[in-house]
């Protein structure tokens, strides 16, 4: 029983343990409401202080998860006569709330 509830528990605390997926809702959220717009830079979304994403260390995990199952798609503008500038695009079907 032990084993268990401890596979459990483990399942449980790693959710709470994942701030890159917390962001990841977060940055959803924002768009389905109209905060953030569904073409953006990584800066509009820290710039804007929100709970969990007021810094590139917090924004920069949470957008390469959803970019990584496809909620966003990168485009990447390499003639910026500097670093490389990256926009993302926000998927359709996340306006579409279930």
């Amino acid at each position: 029983m032990v084993d268990y509830l401890e596979s459990h528990a483990r399942r449980i605390y790693s959710y709470a343990s994942r701030p890159d997926l917390d962001g990841a809702k977060s940055i959803v959220a924002k768009i389905r409401s109209g905060k953030l717009a569904t073409t953006f830079k990584a800066r509009d979304v820290y710039r804007a202080g929100w709970s969990g994403l007021s810094t590139p260390e917090e924004t920069w995990p949470a957008i390469r998860l959803l970019v990584e199952y496809g909620y966003l798609l990168e485009i990447e503008d390499k003639d910026t006569g500097g670093r490389p500038s990256q926009t993302f695009i926000a998927h359709p079907s996340i306006k579409e709330v279930a």
